[in-house]
């Protein structure tokens, strides 16, 4: 907790407004005793957040227990104060039809979106082409949020060959501007 609240100190003298955070993934065994510790520190995190003029928001993970909109909306009837970071690659990870949930049940708390493409485990991929219909798709799902719902590309891989090979800045810089280029093409 010590180190949550220096981080948020941090981001508020940098002037954040919303701050993302990250849940563990929890092993089955442990998961009751876990999800009693998430919801204490996150109640004390959004009090603290709140006081210091920052939203916290939650980002759904790619495996259990917060990874699905039955978890989300536990999670938000426990902490009203919470608002939810989507992220694109995770949700798709779990489920397409987990995705439309999340859109459905949460459109008024998702205040921030992650987008990258996922292969399977392989996470934070930039969209290849053949499935330009798959980014235009989540493109036009997402736009339909409330106006001020951020975006951020989180790309830092590709695959070729059949292997994941890390993006170079140079490489990585060009390649998130082809994505943007081909979100701006399809009028979104």
């Amino acid at each position: 907790m010590k180190k949550i609240l220096a981080n948020i100190k941090i981001y508020k003298f940098l002037g954040a407004k919303i701050i993302t955070i990250h849940l563990p993934i929890c092993s089955y065994y442990h998961l009751e005793n876990s999800k009693v510790e998430v919801f204490k520190t996150l109640e004390l995190a959004s009090i603290y957040c709140q006081k210091n003029g920052i939203q916290l928001s939650v980002e759904n993970n790619p495996k259990p227990p917060f990874d699905s909109t039955t978890e989300f909306t536990h999670l938000f009837t426990m902490n009203k104060k919470l608002s939810m970071t989507l992220d694109i690659g995770h949700v798709y990870r779990v489920s397409q039809k987990e995705f439309g949930k999340f859109l459905g049940n949460f459109s008024n708390k998702i205040k921030h979106v992650h987008l990258h493409y996922n292969k399977g485990e392989n996470d934070h991929l930039v969209f290849p082409e053949k499935k330009k219909k798959r980014l235009s798709y989540i493109i036009k799902k997402i736009s339909r949020l409330k106006q001020g719902t951020t975006v951020t590309l989180e790309m830092f891989f590709v695959k070729e060959r059949q292997k994941i090979i890390p993006l170079d800045n140079k490489r990585r810089r060009r390649l998130l501007v082809d994505q943007l280029k081909s979100i701006k093409i399809q009028n979104l």
